[in-house]
């Protein structure tokens, strides 16, 4: 019989599986490597949340992944629902609703205030599912993203133009080399 778990260390290699097809879904290259090493840090790390569909064989067929964060202003805990993925061959069998009530289960029986998710705006298959199961959609504010390998890449660059442009000047030398160095140490931090 079918069932809904959550994830632990057993579920690795089946879970990266999935999200490898769930990151080709949206566009990004197949890399079972990567895919195998951000799961297997999210279930290691406990950073995320992940409940599975597991059939009788073991074989996983969808997964919903939750990351726990807070809103300031209500000033409550909230889980973020980012990841929702069913194999192609088994969608319209309910899995997705499935996944997505273990997960609002999930929140009301650990004290989350909500679940929020974002989607693309042509999955309208997707906000199709978040509606019939009451999720609402925020007209009131917009979502932005900044991309912060852009802001090292022009921190790189300023610093070679002060390194550059300094006119023999030390502290000008001084300041873009600090600025550099600081860059990579971040870079090393973030690999």
């Amino acid at each position: 019989m079918p069932k809904i778990i959550r994830a632990d260390q057993n579920h690795i290699a089946e879970l990266a599986r999935l999200f490898n097809l769930y990151r080709v879904f949206y566009e990004q290259p197949s890399d079972e490597k990567l895919a195998y090493k951000f799961i297997t840090e999210r279930i290691d790390k406990d950073e995320s949340i992940v409940f599975v569909f597991e059939e009788h064989s073991g074989k996983l067929n969808g997964f919903v992944q939750l990351y726990t964060s807070f809103c300031s202003v209500s000033a409550v805990s909230i889980l973020i629902l980012y990841d929702l993925y069913v194999e192609q061959e088994r969608r319209g069998e309910g899995i997705g609703r499935r996944l997505m009530d273990c997960a609002s289960e999930f929140a009301e029986l650990n004290a989350y205030a909500r679940l929020e998710l974002s989607t693309a705006k042509d999955n309208h298959i997707g906000q199709s599912l978040y509606e019939s199961l009451d999720y609402e959609l925020d007209d009131e504010f917009l979502h932005y993203s900044l991309d912060v390998k852009w802001i090292h890449n022009w921190v790189r660059k300023y610093a070679l133009y002060v390194i550059l442009h300094s006119s023999g000047g030390k502290n000008g030398e001084i300041i873009g080399i600090m600025l550099f160095i600081a860059v990579r140490n971040v870079d090393s931090i973030n690999t």
